[in-house]
């Protein structure tokens, strides 16, 4: 008899070699995705030890330290701080209480402690009601009057009308408001400003995504920055802010109020100088919640 020489697999062989190829990647694909966010988170963390030490940064909190008595630290040690012969331990005005209502310190800040991006990036939750966060007056608490940067990375979980991000004072020039940054209520929702009249972006934003965003204003045009990309620009020259003795008020407009920020904070940062946008570009790449495909 000849013996027939068999071609290929049977249809049993390849369901076997299938089945363990789907174990595998069953048991390997989580392995994999927390490798490759830990390497994002540890990008980061290097990056943002870079940001402390920025000479135009006057605010940055990574919500990475949180100090003694429920409070988290100002991390950035900039130049705005050696001027004028002020005192090296200056950031600590900025360091920020966690309050509820009004004037009420925090009766469990602990509890607002919960991840940010990554699994073990710190972050507050705020829980739209009457939680947010003092940061004490300092007379370099302010933006200045000829440019600046904020950077931000929320997670919105909803948007009542319009919520505050960050805000300080009620005396602005031709402006009884302040100066604040929000959340205004739309599909889902879109980011603005009050910086002498509105300044709001355009963009879309969906609620329980991270957003990191930008704006920036360098003595003529306002501009927002979505994901490391600009959206809009906005014609505002020769802007003057009065410094007005005001605490800043994170995670709403002003306290008292019913626009309180719902949704986790997890890196907030103000700058001196408008970042030009291939700093802004990085300052998103070095952070994102995940790779923009």
């Amino acid at each position: 008899m000849v013996n027939q020489r068999r071609n290929g697999f049977s249809m049993i062989e390849m369901l076997v070699v299938v089945s363990i190829v789907v174990v595998l990647a069953t048991i390997l694909l989580p392995s994999f995705t927390a490798a490759r966010m830990r390497a994002r988170y540890v990008r980061w963390a290097g990056f943002s030890k870079n940001l402390r030490t920025d000479q135009r940064a006057f605010i940055y909190y990574n919500f990475e330290n949180q100090g003694s008595g429920g409070v988290l630290w100002n991390q950035s040690t900039g130049e705005p701080y050696k001027v004028a012969q002020k005192a090296a331990a200056l950031p600590e005005h900025f360091n920020a209480r966690f309050m509820e209502d009004d004037t009420n310190v925090h009766s469990n800040p602990d509890a607002l402690w919960v991840d940010g991006r990554w699994r073990g990036k710190g972050a507050i939750e705020f829980n739209g009601v009457n939680e947010w966060l003092r940061a004490n007056f300092h007379q370099d608490a302010r933006i200045r009057p000829e440019q600046f940067t904020m950077f931000l990375s929320i997670r919105p979980w909803a948007v009542d009308d319009q919520d505050g991000i960050i805000g300080m004072g009620t005396n602005l020039h031709n402006e009884p408001d302040g100066w604040y940054f929000r959340l205004r209520a739309g599909a889902d929702y879109t980011l603005g400003a009050n910086l002498k009249g509105d300044a709001d972006s355009t963009e879309n934003l969906e609620l329980n995504e991270w957003t990191q965003a930008t704006v920036t204003y360098d003595g003529d045009d306002i501009r927002w920055y979505i994901a490391g990309e600009q959206t809009d620009v906005l014609s505002r020259p020769s802007m003057s802010f009065v410094n007005d003795y005001d605490n800043i008020a994170i995670g709403c407009d002003f306290p008292g109020t019913d626009e309180y920020f719902e949704g986790i904070m997890d890196e907030l940062a103000i700058f001196d100088e408008a970042l030009d946008p291939f700093e802004v570009e990085k300052l998103y790449q070095m952070g994102a919640a995940r790779v923009r495909e």
